[in-house]
């Protein structure tokens, strides 16, 4: 059977044109895939790659890769820097602290805050309000607000920034304490059976070098409730 080749090259040309979008719309189209692409690496550089849960409780969140890595320390319980200075945080489980350096090469601590308290017969806004109260005596504009966690679940933000205590480190590894502009972060969020705080607390000066704001906005993204 013959085939005529001028057919043959009209139907490849239409199969061409049918693939190029004349408008410039599938570069528009690609541009945005690699930018997207882009945007997705840029976070996942500022997280840790394994998710660490809010124990007892099951939500989850992957941390700041800056804070969860093999320079962390877990703090005990009876450590002075367990809890924020200001507030003891209910259920308060886990303490991580991370020792980061400034533009000066000055270093100074960044804490995760991880907790959960049985819900029992308390109510959310009984315990929100006993934390709001405790913070105020040294930020008195503290007030919770409405947030969201994870792709969708409901919760509480409180947020304060000034003049706080952190653990300092000199060249040599000495400890001090030392007063030092920061900002502080608890987010809560009530599941059938806990009342959950997830918290970050670092110098400005640190949180600024290590992008923690854009780093702790990443790991709530990921805040799961799970099963």
């Amino acid at each position: 059977m013959r085939i005529d080749r001028t057919l043959l090259l009209s139907a490849a040309l239409a199969v061409l044109l049918a693939g190029c979008d004349l408008s410039g719309t599938y570069e528009k189209r690609a541009a945005e895939a690699i930018s997207s692409v882009g945007q997705r690496a840029a976070t996942e550089a500022l997280l840790a790659p394994a998710s660490t849960t809010a124990a007892p409780a099951t939500l989850s969140l992957r941390l700041p890769a800056s804070l969860d890595n093999e320079g962390k320390t877990t703090l005990k319980s009876d450590d002075p820097s367990f809890n924020p200075p200001f507030v003891a945080i209910p259920g308060l489980t886990t303490t991580i602290e991370r020792l980061l350096d400034d533009d000066a090469g000055k270093f100074a601590a960044a804490y995760v805050y991880l907790g959960a308290v049985p819900k029992a017969d308390k109510k959310a806004v009984d315990v929100q309000a006993e934390v709001q109260k405790q913070v105020a005596t040294a930020f008195p504009a503290a007030n919770w607000q409405d947030v969201q966690l994870g792709p969708a679940l409901p919760g509480k933000h409180l947020s304060v920034s000034g003049p706080q205590d952190f653990q300092t480190a000199d060249a040599q590894g000495a400890r001090t304490t030392a007063k030092l502009d920061g900002q502080f972060d608890l987010y809560f969020h009530e599941t059938p059976t806990h009342f959950v705080f997830i918290g970050f607390r670092a110098p400005k000066a640190q949180a600024t070098k290590y992008t923690l704001t854009d780093a702790i906005k990443a790991a709530l993204s990921t805040v799961d409730a799970g099963s």
